[in-house]
Parts: C-alpha cells; sequence; structure tokens
C-alpha cells in the first residue's frame, strides 16, 4: 500500500493533529505503515508510539508545542522557551530557528533534550511563572519565557535586553489591560517601570542559575515602553553611548495643536527619533500621513532623524547621525531632558499612532 494512501489516511482521520499508534491502527492503519510513511518523511515520529504528519505545525513552535504538549497525559506538561515567546509576541533575536520547549516535572523520568523538534526539560515551575490557562495547554509567563529564552540562547547584551523590554511590555499589557493610550501614560510612571524591573529580579531568582549571567547583563538597558524589537535595539544603543538619553514614546504637539506620539524624544534639543520598521507604513495612505505628521512637528520646531533596520543590524551609523543633529544644539547627557513635551488628553489625540 503507498505511503501516499497511507497519509490521505491520516489527515482524513487525524488532521494535522499528534495520534497514537493504537488510535491509527483502529482507523485501519497499521504501524508498518506509519513507519514508512516516516522513513520517506510525510509524518513526524514525536516520541514513542505518537505521529504528526511532517507538513504540518513544526514550522510553528508554538502550534508544535501546543501539539506535542497534548500527547503528555495528566496535562503536566507546560510550554515554555521558543513555544511560548511565539504566544506573546516576544522575539527571537538569534541565528537559529525556534526549538520549543516544553517543561516536566522534576520527578518525571522522561529523559531531557531534544525529541522531535522539541526541548524536553525537568523542572518544577512555581506557579507566579505559569499561566495554567482555561482551555490547552500551561504555558510560561512573559517574563519567564523571555529569560528562559535568553538562558538557552545565550544572547549577547543587545539582543537579551531587546527580548526582555518586550517581554516586559507584554508583563503589563497582560496585567494592566487598557486601551494604546492609556497604557502609555500608564508606563510613563516611573514607579510602573520599577515596579516591573522588581518583577524580573524576583522571576530570575526563581530561574536556574544556568545562564542566568546573560539576563543580569541585559536588565540596565531594558525599558517596557519601546513599543518594537528595532525600538528596543535602538534603546540599548542610546544607553550604550554617549548621547543624551531620549525619552521613548514621548508625546509632542505640531504647530497645528495636534498631539503625536514619538518613538524617542531629546525634549531640551527639539529632535524627534523615529525607528522605521518594516511594516510601519504599511500602505501609501500611511506613508502621507507620516509625511502630514512631520510636516506638522517640523512646523513647531522639531528637527527629525530616522533609522531602520539595516542601520540597526550594521555599522549603526544612525548614531552618529543622532550625534550631528543634537550637537547643534549641544546638550550634555547629564543636562538632557528626561521628561517629554507634555501628555494629551485623550480627546486632543484625534490621529492614532502607527504600529511600530
Amino acid at each position: 500500500m503507498s505511503v501516499a494512501r497511507t497519509l490521505r489516511e491520516v489527515l482524513t482521520a487525524f488532521g494535522h493533529t499528534a495520534f497514537r499508534t493504537c488510535d491509527a491502527e483502529s482507523k485501519g492503519i497499521s504501524g508498518d505503515r506509519l513507519e514508512r510513511a516516516v522513513a520517506s518523511g510525510d509524518l513526524r515520529r514525536l516520541t514513542r508510539g505518537v505521529y504528526l504528519v511532517a507538513d504540518g505545525p513544526q514550522d510553528d513552535a508554538w502550534r508544535l508545542a501546543q501539539t506535542r504538549a497534548g500527547a503528555w497525559p495528566g496535562g503536566v506538561a507546560v510550554i515554555g522557551g521558543d513555544g511560548a515567546a511565539q504566544r506573546w509576541g516576544i522575539p527571537l533575536l538569534a541565528q537559529f530557528g525556534p526549538v520549543p520547549t516544553l517543561v516536566l516535572p522534576a520527578a518525571s523520568r522522561v529523559r531531557t533534550g531534544t525529541k522531535g523538534d522539541v526541548r524536553i526539560v525537568r523542572e518544577d515551575l512555581s506557579p507566579e511563572d505559569v499561566d495554567a490557562g482555561d482551555t490547552g495547554p500551561a504555558v510560561t509567563l512573559p517574563l519567564r519565557t523571555a529569560i528562559d529564552v535568553i538562558r538557552h540562547r545565550r544572547l549577547d547584551v543587545r539582543m537579551a535586553a531587546a527580548t526582555l523590554s518586550i517581554a516586559q511590555r507584554r508583563h503589563i499589557e497582560r496585567c494592566t489591560p487598557l486601551d494604546p493610550f492609556q497604557l502609555r501614560k500608564w508606563m510613563a510612571r516611573e514607579e510602573v517601570r520599577d515596579g516591573v524591573s522588581r518583577s524580573t529580579l524576583d522571576c530570575l531568582a526563581r530561574a536556574p542559575r544556568r545562564g542566568a549571567t546573560h539576563v543580569r547583563a541585559a536588565l540596565g538597558f531594558c525599558d517596557p515602553r519601546v513599543e518594537s524589537v528595532l525600538e528596543a535595539l535602538s534603546w540599548h544603543d542610546f544607553l550604550d553611548s554617549a548621547l543624551p538619553v531620549p525619552v521613548p514614546q514621548a508625546w509632542v504637539q505640531g504647530a497645528s495643536g495636534r498631539w503625536y506620539c514619538v518613538d524617542f524624544l531629546w525634549s531640551e534639543a527639539r529632535v524627534i527619533g523615529e525607528a522605521d520598521g518594516a511594516v510601519k507604513y504599511a500602505t501609501a495612505q500611511d506613508v502621507m500621513a507620516e509625511k502630514a505628521r512631520q510636516a506638522d512637528l517640523e512646523a513647531a520646531g522639531y528637527r527629525f532623524v530616522r533609522w531602520t533596520w539595516a542601520d540597526a543590524m550594521g555599522t549603526r551609523t544612525y548614531l552618529r547621525r543622532v550625534e550631528r543633529v543634537l550637537s547643534r544644539h549641544g546638550p550634555s547627557r547629564e543636562d538632557a531632558s528626561t521628561t517629554s513635551s507634555g501628555f494629551p488628553s485623550p480627546q486632543d489625540v484625534r490621529r492614532p499612532r502607527f504600529s511600530a
């Protein structure tokens, strides 16, 4: 019997979900047929007696982790690492692709290591670090997820700081369900940022020590106010340079009286920095609206410096451009303002900010 027929029968019976040998045999598909499909690359053996169609969720870390977690009886598996990072929208800033992690109880006799494209770890997680969820498998919360990703991938300081900044933002978003305007206003409060920093340290204290130095090195370069990975990388670069420290996600008022939220603001020098990611201006209408926005702010006396992913991941020459523009005003790092040009009321914000 052909492998193609076996694959059709498997897809009809189970789709792209994991199944056991006994389940297949109940549908008239023998174990020998399953093994031939594995040998041809059409099926993937997740663990002994558990299979998955090879062109299914294995390319998606979150879905693969869900599938594998469901194969463990009693709901003992917790999704962590790269799979949880996809769940929370935390970036995976490394050369190799995602490797989902399943965390099993320390008393489990299951061997650790990578099996079927999933990494198995034995550890007793604190309830404070796990989202049990109403449906589906449990998953590690954003802060613990980022810490584990940094530890596992041994990220350098810059990449680790960007990962942790986004995780801190996701932590606040999850704990404080606010609309985007109110969320920015909430994160502008220093006590809120101090609180998430303490939560990060507490979470790190509960995590294994191996690789923790990579996380600690990044802690001083994190800020949950940044809204994108490019902004997070840029924030690290500003703190790591001799430039004055800008205010991320600051509100400024244009000549028309309209308020706008900008990526970075050096308020004393009246300089705006914009990290232009690939999806920031998705349509021609977005581009035209941004030109009008920039013209309005320039009419109010602000100057712009823009940079892209290529600038941030290359020689970072955008830092020299920022320095040149700031030098025309000349504030020192110590004298640089750490406050925005104000904060508008919701009714003053008539145009939504583009997603970064």
